[in-house]
């Protein structure tokens, strides 16, 4: 996979997207990256398995049970890197969850957190996966198990636009009660509604105080904190730091240490 350099880089990106969808994509890319024309899946698969691309952007709703089957043969045989983009329904939650097990891959919520902003920094995030992503790919075995409802509500806690502060929004998001939803994580292996919550947010900290040197006040603001002493709690009792320490780390020891306190085995 493409990991190695933050800088920006050419890469040939094979989209399988409706075509509102791969409109806005297309007016968002970097002029440095190349969208490849437009394919069915099933030349998209066969592309992917020539290594004729670099990149992938699909909408999993959209490709019937048969191809996505074959798609996924295909990145295992021959992993990429993947931009998600997609409405999150009950299939898409479920297959973003799939392709998670494969390990990280972007996520962007079709009309939500879509902006072309965002679009850029997510495939720029392809070179080197998010700490979001990470941290997804390390808990979609838990995931797959979910009820449906809970599955969606919990699978959107990773996109960059999501700010769900409370567990009384998840439950009402997942239209389960609090206790139900926690019986339900336990099972799964994961530590609570409450860390899903933590970590989640936590995530999505470690860019812009890391590299993008923001104060920790302007990010605690930022991404739903109420204070920035919470951004601090959070931080030294998941991580184990200050949020002005998460430089000494990686990205990829973050999001271990995320991953550890979310999940029980």
């Amino acid at each position: 996979m493409l990991f190695a350099s933050l800088d920006p880089i050419h890469m040939r990106i094979l989209a399988v997207l409706p075509p509102d969808s791969r409109r806005r994509f297309e007016h968002s890319l970097a002029p440095v990256h190349y969208l490849l024309p437009e394919q069915d899946i099933s030349a998209a698969t066969r592309a992917l398995t020539d290594g004729v691309s670099d990149a992938l952007v699909i909408d999993p709703t959209v490709i019937p049970d048969p191809a996505f089957e074959a798609l996924i043969a295909a990145m295992t045989v021959r992993p990429t890197t993947v931009l998600v983009y997609t409405p999150l329904s009950t299939v898409g939650a479920r297959r973003v969850v799939r392709i998670a097990e494969l390990g990280p891959h972007e996520l962007v919520l079709r009309d939500f957190d879509d902006s072309p902003d965002e679009l850029r920094r997510k495939v720029a995030a392809l070179v080197r996966p998010s700490v979001s992503a990470m941290l997804l790919a390390s808990v979609a075995p838990q995931l797959r198990g979910l009820p449906e409802r809970l599955q969606i509500a919990t699978v959107r806690l990773f996109s960059a636009g999501q700010r769900v502060r409370w567990v009384d929004e998840l439950a009402e998001s997942a239209q389960l009660g609090r206790r139900t939803i926690d019986r339900w994580m336990s099972r799964a292996g994961l530590n609570g509604s409450a860390m899903l919550l933590d970590t989640t947010r936590l995530a999505q900290v470690w860019e812009p105080i890391v590299e993008q040197k923001r104060r920790p006040s302007d990010v605690a603001s930022a991404y739903g904190y109420s204070r920035l002493r919470l951004l601090v709690s959070h931080t030294r009792r998941i991580a184990g730091v200050l949020p002005a320490e998460l430089g000494t780390m990686s990205r990829e020891q973050f999001a271990v240490r995320l991953s550890g306190a979310l999940t029980t085995r």
